[in-house]
Order: structure tokens, then C-alpha cells, then sequence
């Protein structure tokens, strides 16, 4: 039986800015001749099977609207065929697998992923911290989902802790726990106290006035997880605003949270693979808007130990701007002519000459040899004598 497991495959490094596309400026060439009242070629492909758009926020690390570079569009029936291909695969496992658990797991136990491979790096350097996409529906059932938070030494004082208390029968219902830096240095200074915490928790939220010093205090083991720390914004004249806290509390249940890697491999946790499909697919098409700023070459849906599924391809994996052109090529070609060739070197050229250029070249390296062997001859001599 497929173990469960709650590692996902989000890339560990990150950055604040996507790379930009060669292709992003010819994009938006194209759509400023575009009439007002009719809809563009790339915006209807995008709508043939996405649904509505996800609610924008404004939060400072959630994604703000960039040119598109290619358009997504992700099949429903793509998407289904690899949910049921996943769950027919995940009962085989159960049933075949040598070491028999008290209780099996259905598939509302089970996480799914969705795995994207790009053309080119999807960042230009490493920044760990975690960004944010809002989608229709949250990933955690959140009648039961346990939130902690993370927030600065006395940022709580007992009025707002009162008050936060009296919003956990409502709002914040899902607030468990409150942990600040100095227990984090303290208390869960130990690796063993660090994967406890990991374990009790569903979601986990970190005040953006400390979000540089998150990496360090929790370590890899939260960052290589599938739990990430997502930053929210909780004060306001670097003093606790309750009400900013509850909405963009409200923001972060309802987000995914990834890295942008410097690299071409990225993934998101899109929840447990028994969850109503219609929710997963609206999901997915959230992100898939997402993606549209890069150039994507392939997406797929997988469990922790299961096969890789397709569910888009893109036939093209570059464009014309990634040709390099003839005269430049050129060019190259005479820079590489000026350098020294080696012995080794020469002999591979002389597979593209003829004999007479092959001749030529190693003549002059046979004469310069043989000047240098007459001098030593020379200076051995003079030596003796």
C-alpha cells in the first residue's frame, strides 16, 4: 500500500520576479491592435475550458497580473482521465503491496500534485519565500484544518489577544496556534521539536515582518514539504490590526502555496485526490492562468509515488527568438578562428581541411618545433663546454 506522505515536489528555491519571455513583447504587440469588442485568439482558447477567474488579492506576495506568453488550455476531460487513471492506481497499490496497514487509506487521504516543466528557468536567482495563488475552492476541508502562525516577540498585547479570542468562534475559527520568535528559538530550537510541530499542524502562516528570518528558524524540513510557510501581512504602523489579520488570514486558506524555482520544475499540492473533481478542475485552470506568463512545456498530475500523468503538452519548446541567427553564427565562427589552437585541437580541425590547409597548419607547428628543439640542442652544449 502507497505510503502516505506529505513531501510534495515544490522546488526549493524561489524568487520575487518570473523570468521575462523573448516572446512577451511580441504578445503584446499583438493584442494592441486588438478591437475592444472582440476577443482575442489566446483569450479564447483560455476560456473554451477554464472557469471563472479566482478572486484577485492584493496581498504583497500574491501574483499580480503580467503580460500572457502562451496560451493554457487544459482539457476537462485531460483532467479526468488522470484522476481516475491516479485512483484505479492507487487501489492496485493497496491491494498488491506486501505490507498490509490496519486500515487502508481511501482517497480522501490521499494527496495529489501537479507537476509543471518549463522551456527556460523560471527564475533568475534563489529566494525562499513562498508565493501565493488564490483558487475557487481551498485545498484543506477546513472544518477541520489546524492553522498556526507565526509573529514577532510582543506583538500581542491583551486587548487584541482577547479579541483574536472571541474571532476564533467565526472568523478565525482555524487559528490553533499562536507561536512567536523567541519559542521558535527556544522551544523549537531542536530538529525533533521542528518535525513535531510540522506534523500537528495542516496550514502554517508567518507575519511578513519576520518572513526573512522564517528560512533559518524552521529549516529545511518545512521548506522541503509540502507545508510551506505562507506569508501574510498582519499589522499596520508596525502595531497588530486585527481586522487586516482576519482578511488576509481568509486569503491564505483560500491559496496554494509554491516556490518559483530557478529552474524549469515547479509544483503545487492540489489537495486529496477523493475531493470533488469540478472543485480540482477549476483549480487547476486557476493556476494554469498562472502559468501563462511563462513558457511551459508540460503539465502533469501525479500522487507521491505514482507515474507522472499529461494533462497539457506544448508541441512548441522554443521560439525564433532561441534560433541563433546566421550572422551571428558567423561571427562566432571568425572569434573562434583567432583563438590558439592546441596540438589536439589542430588535429581535430584537419578533419574539416583539405590537405593542403592541413599541411599548412602543421607545418608551421612542425617548423616551430623544430626551432625549438635546435635551441635546446644549443644551450645543451654550451653546457658542456
Amino acid at each position: 500500500m502507497a505510503s502516505r506522505k506529505t513531501r510534495s515536489s515544490t522546488a526549493k528555491a524561489s524568487t520575487e520576479k518570473p523570468v521575462e519571455s523573448p516572446k512577451t513583447t511580441k504578445v503584446s504587440k499583438s493584442t494592441k491592435s486588438t478591437k475592444p469588442n472582440k476577443t482575442s485568439k489566446t483569450s479564447k482558447n483560455v476560456v473554451e475550458d477554464s472557469k471563472p477567474e479566482a478572486p484577485k488579492s492584493t496581498n504583497s506576495n500574491m501574483i499580480n497580473d503580467e503580460e500572457v506568453v502562451q496560451a493554457i488550455n487544459i482539457k476537462d476531460k485531460a483532467i479526468e482521465n488522470a484522476v481516475s487513471a491516479l485512483s484505479k492506481w492507487n487501489k492496485k497499490q493497496q491491494e498488491t503491496s506486501a505490507k498490509k496497514n490496519l486500515f487502508d487509506e481511501d482517497d480522501e487521504e490521499i494527496p495529489v500534485y501537479l507537476q509543471v516543466t518549463a522551456n527556460k528557468y523560471l527564475s533568475k536567482s534563489n529566494v525562499l519565500k513562498p508565493r501565493m495563488i488564490t483558487v475557487p475552492h481551498p485545498i484543506h476541508d477546513l472544518d477541520d484544518a489546524r492553522v498556526c502562525i507565526f509573529v514577532k516577540d510582543d506583538l500581542l498585547d491583551e486587548e487584541s489577544a482577547a479579541r483574536i479570542e472571541i474571532l476564533k468562534e467565526n472568523e478565525l475559527k482555524n487559528l490553533a496556534q499562536i507561536i512567536t520568535v523567541k519559542d521558535l528559538k527556544t522551544k523549537y530550537n531542536a530538529y525533533e521539536k521542528r518535525r513535531q510541530l510540522l506534523s500537528e499542524y495542516d496550514i502554517f502562516l508567518t507575519d511578513s515582518s519576520i518572513a526573512n528570518m522564517i528560512p533559518k528558524l524552521l529549516g529545511k524540513i518545512f521548506f522541503e514539504s509540502s507545508k510551506l510557510p505562507l506569508t501574510i501581512s498582519v499589522t499596520e504602523n508596525k502595531k497588530l490590526s486585527v481586522d487586516k489579520f482576519v482578511k488576509n488570514f481568509q486569503k491564505a486558506l483560500n491559496s496554494i502555496g509554491f516556490i518559483l524555482p530557478m529552474g524549469i520544475n515547479m509544483g503545487f499540492r492540489l489537495g486529496m485526490l477523493g475531493q470533488d473533481i469540478n472543485n480540482m478542475k477549476e483549480n487547476i485552470h486557476a493556476i494554469a492562468r498562472f502559468l501563462e506568463r511563462f513558457n511551459i512545456r508540460l503539465i502533469q498530475l501525479k500522487l507521491t509515488d505514482s507515474p507522472s500523468l499529461p494533462i497539457y503538452i506544448n508541441k512548441k519548446i522554443f521560439t525564433e527568438d532561441d534560433v541563433l541567427k546566421t550572422d551571428d553564427t558567423q561571427n562566432d565562427g571568425n572569434r573562434l578562428n583567432d583563438i590558439p589552437l592546441s596540438i589536439y585541437a589542430e588535429g581535430l580541425k584537419e578533419l574539416g581541411l583539405d590537405e593542403e590547409e592541413a599541411n599548412q597548419i602543421f607545418g608551421r607547428k612542425r617548423k616551430s618545433d623544430q626551432l625549438k628543439d635546435d635551441s635546446k640542442t644549443t644551450t645543451t652544449k654550451k653546457s658542456k663546454n
